[in-house]
């Protein structure tokens, strides 16, 4: 079809393949669902206002746009519908408009191909399986109860994992392609955000959401049962595992600027997440000399990861010393992505907070051909996570 076809029944539209070569798809008088196998042949649009669920295989060919304009398109495929998807596919969810996957496999991705999704208005994960490639725009995206999501990039307004077994995994990439930026982050108990080896930014005006943030991380390390966690399969899938997810405050005027590419806007307040290994408080990507320098700039004062903290006992002292001496050049000659600049001294130190006690952790770093455990006392008084901004150093 190029021009407009409506849809007045639900069921297959005869028996063969729906063909799309351009032009308009509507539901008309009520919710209407397409049986028939899609082929995509040219770009085209969804609107109408009234839902339509597609549930028959789905073919894209060539590099196509689908734009929902308004109302809501609903994938709903299982495991007998066959999905072919050529590189280069998008979908472009406008900001009255709402995609839902729901079923059992995902109708966005085929043998490591997958289509991107630039939502403006609202992406909603039901189902199960669920992946996508890039997730742009600024728009919300919600995933439900026991639903899955897998995507290579999540840039949006807003990210909401919002029932018990909601999990939401952006692939492991660990530069600033798989950057993930958000304005706003909800997690409820149950739910879990993987970062893999990624960064996240979160973007805010008010309260800093710092503090929930770190104890999501923390639950994520730990694995707590039923709580909302961040967490990173890339960084613990060794055993012991050697990195971990570092939070910290951030304002663009008197700390980094920019993050993996990402500018901020001028003296605006950011969380950002870095994963890295055990023992790079500067967050260069590596252990080496010059994290000893933060240990010695703040002896005795720090308490916190980028204040020397190396062992997150709540203070700086000769014990964060030997997690250095254990880590010492991981990342060398190959660095983890590094951020944007700053520098950490201790004439920038802020109080320190207390969080609610979350248990002991206990990580190994790696001694020259043998593992050393370090016991990190990660309860409550142990974490002192600081609230503190870091200053430029450029």
């Amino acid at each position: 079809s190029r021009g407009v076809l409506q849809v007045g029944h639900d069921g297959a539209l005869g028996t063969g393949q729906l063909i799309v070569l351009g032009g308009r798809l509507e539901a008309v008088k009520g919710p209407r669902r397409i049986g028939n196998p899609v082929q995509v042949l040219g770009d085209f649009s969804v609107g109408g206002g009234a839902p339509i669920t597609l549930d028959g295989g789905q073919t894209w060919t060539g590099a196509r746009t689908m734009t929902v304009q308004e109302g809501v398109l609903r994938y709903d495929l299982d495991g007998g519908d066959a999905v072919s998807i050529n590189p280069g596919n998008r979908i472009v969810v406008g900001a009255t408009a709402a995609l839902e996957l729901a079923g059992s496999k995902s109708a966005l991705s085929a043998v490591g191909t997958r289509i991107d999704v630039v939502n403006q208005g609202e992406l909603r994960v039901l189902g199960t399986n669920q992946e996508a490639g890039a997730i742009l725009g600024g728009g919300k995206t919600t995933v439900g109860a026991n639903a899955q999501l897998s995507a290579g990039r999540i840039r949006q307004a807003e990210l909401t994992l919002g029932g018990s077994g909601a999990s939401a995994v952006v692939r492991p990439n660990g530069g600033p392609t798989g950057l993930v930026v958000l304005n706003a982050l909800e997690i409820v108990p149950g739910a879990r955000l993987d970062l893999n080896d990624n960064d996240l930014v979160v973007q805010y005006g008010g309260a800093s959401p710092l503090g929930e943030i770190r104890q999501w991380i923390v639950d994520g390390f730990l694995g707590t049962a039923g709580a909302p966690q961040i967490a990173s399969s890339a960084g613990q899938v060794a055993d012991p595992p050697i990195t971990f997810l570092v939070a910290f405050a951030n304002n663009s005027s008197n700390g980094a600027s920019e993050w993996l590419g990402e500018t901020f806007p001028a003296n605006s307040d950011q969380v950002i997440v870095k994963y890295t290994y055990f023992g790079d408080l500067n967050l260069d990507g590596m252990v080496d000399a010059q994290d000893y320098l933060v240990i010695d700039n703040n002896f005795g004062q720090g308490t916190d990861w980028l204040t020397g903290d190396a062992n997150l006992d709540g203070q700086v002292n000769a014990q964060d010393y030997v997690v250095i001496d254990n880590a010492f050049g991981r990342g060398e000659g190959n660095p983890l992505a590094a951020g944007g600049a700053f520098a950490v001294s201790s004439a920038v130190l802020s109080p320190a907070v207390l969080w609610p006690a979350v248990g002991p952790v206990t990580v190994a770093v790696p001694e020259p051909g043998s593992w050393g455990l370090m016991a990190l006392a990660a309860a409550a008084a142990s974490l002192f996570w600081g609230r503190r901004v870091c200053r430029a150093s450029i």
